[in-house]
């Protein structure tokens, strides 16, 4: 009898998969909203930070529709990357950008927290943050120990989560730093209210940043942004 061990979640927690390689996704009946994607793609490269909604019902493309915006920004030398929401996690703050600094930074669960503390203060720097005050709000996020610091100090639990979101807020914005960013953010429905707070934050702070925020979602979605002319 084969056994076989579960060493770590799988990488892609949804449909799209933004860190993967591309293999040409065949579009039908899409090449106007395609085009419209890239035209707004565009705009973001030049400073004009862009935020489309994508709504529909399940099964009518917005995947794929997503999956193909990245192929065209990849080969454009644009930054892709991608925030899953699921009906699973809805509870848990923050997830879908736990799952993808989790990806970034090499967090392997079955490694020991030590080795993974390691791997996120290494990231971390390269990704260009102020290390002493970002790891132990990225450590507490990821479950991970956090380093000896005095940062944190006596924070309320409001005011950790206000300072949490503003240190992953400014990750975000990061992005667009050396080069145009794409941020997938797809089924946002399931989004749990932290992440729905941070897209609320990030979108108002966008202004030029070299920046373009794909959401997806099923018509359900109340999202204060969302309702923006």
């Amino acid at each position: 009898v084969a056994v076989w061990r579960a060493l770590d979640e799988s990488a892609a927690a949804g449909g799209t998969d933004a860190s993967a390689p591309a293999h040409g996704t065949r579009l039908v009946g899409r090449k106007g909203e395609l085009a419209l994607l890239a035209d707004r793609l565009e705009l973001a490269r030049s400073g004009l930070a862009q935020v489309v909604l994508l709504v529909g019902e399940a099964g009518i493309g917005k995947s794929a529709l997503a999956r193909a915006l990245i192929e065209h920004a990849r080969g454009s030398e644009i930054t892709c990357r991608q925030y899953s929401c699921s009906p699973f996690y809805q509870a848990s703050e923050l997830n879908p950008v736990v799952t993808q600094i989790a990806r970034e930074a090499g967090i392997v669960r079955v490694e020991s927290p030590e080795v993974n503390l390691r791997r996120l203060t290494d990231w971390l720097e390269r990704d260009g943050g102020t290390v002493e005050v970002d790891a132990p709000l990225f450590a507490a996020l990821l479950g991970l120990p956090s380093p000896a610091t005095e940062v944190l100090g006596d924070l309320t639990p409001a005011a950790l989560r206000a300072k949490t979101l503003r240190s992953v807020e400014a990750h975000l914005l990061r992005a667009g730093r050396e080069r145009p960013a794409l941020l997938l953010v797809e089924d946002a429905h399931w989004m749990d209210p932290s992440t729905g707070d941070l897209v609320d934050h990030l979108i108002d702070r966008l202004g030029e940043h070299r920046i373009i925020v794909l959401v997806t979602a099923r018509p359900e979605l109340d999202a204060r942004w969302s309702r923006r002319q």
